[in-house]
């Protein structure tokens, strides 16, 4: 499957998506000019904007049902994929597009691995992560207004060594800890484990755009890959300066 053979595959398998859209009732009206172009306001998402876009997303969105994990399993893919075969050109790239989009060989197809191998490979700019850190603060204002714990006067959410913590002075700063401690409960440790922040990586999936950036939320977010989110690559992640480790004076001997 020669990369001119993928192209030309790529291209037959966005009609094949968009035939299938059709018989599901789902017509796209054609765009005006100049309204493919990506535009400054991210929450736009300007990639869901073309009818090939969107038929994409749609074609994930079906497919991602049991469980919706924003995962492609086999289970759930294979029949679509034994469609492809039977009836995608060139056969060669056609026997080859799970492989392809299963690029970490994990056995499932995360939604960025499926943009990538059907050619719309979408790009967490620096302004969309800026536009996405906004309206993830958005989300937390909204969750702590919603907090039953701050109706009662005597609460008080602990922060890390606030005292010794002048970055944490602001209230957008204040919320990101106080997410972190929100999530950071079994154990509390200073470590976010998966069990811990998946639930509030699904919100973010579903509700905060800009969507390449929220898809590989959790994976932008642990930077050394460990499985853990530490409250340092936390606060860099969502856009604040993690709080600096007190400096350990030389012992003297």
């Amino acid at each position: 499957c020669t990369p001119e053979k993928e192209r030309y595959f790529q291209e037959n398998l966005l009609e094949h998506i968009e035939a299938k859209r059709t018989e599901a009732g789902h017509v796209e009206p054609t765009p005006g000019p100049g309204e493919n172009e990506d535009i400054v306001d991210p929450q736009a998402e300007p990639r869901l904007r073309t009818p090939a876009k969107v038929a994409i997303y749609w074609m994930f969105d079906q497919l991602d049902v049991s469980p919706m994990d924003r995962k492609l399993s086999h289970s759930e893919a294979d029949s679509f994929f034994g469609d492809i075969s039977r009836e995608v050109g060139p056969r060669a790239c056609a026997a080859l597009h799970w492989e392809r989009c299963d690029y970490n060989h994990n056995n499932t197809i995360s939604l960025s691995e499926w943009c990538w191998c059907t050619g719309l490979d979408p790009v967490c700019t620096p302004d969309k992560r800026e536009y996405f850190n906004s309206n993830l603060l958005s989300h937390f204002r909204s969750w702590h207004s919603r907090d039953p714990a701050l109706n009662r006067p005597e609460d008080s959410t602990p922060h890390p060594e606030p005292s010794a913590e002048p970055r944490i002075s602001t209230p957008a700063k204040e919320l990101i800890y106080w997410a972190f401690d929100k999530m950071d409960v079994a154990p509390y440790d200073r470590m976010l484990q998966p069990s811990e922040v998946e639930p509030l990586a699904a919100v973010v999936a579903a509700d905060v755009g800009p969507r390449a950036c929220a898809d590989n939320f959790l994976e932008y977010c642990d930077a050394n890959a460990d499985l853990h989110i530490s409250l340092h690559e936390w606060c860099d992640c969502t856009g604040y300066e993690p709080p600096q480790e007190p400096e350990t004076q030389p012992e003297n001997h």
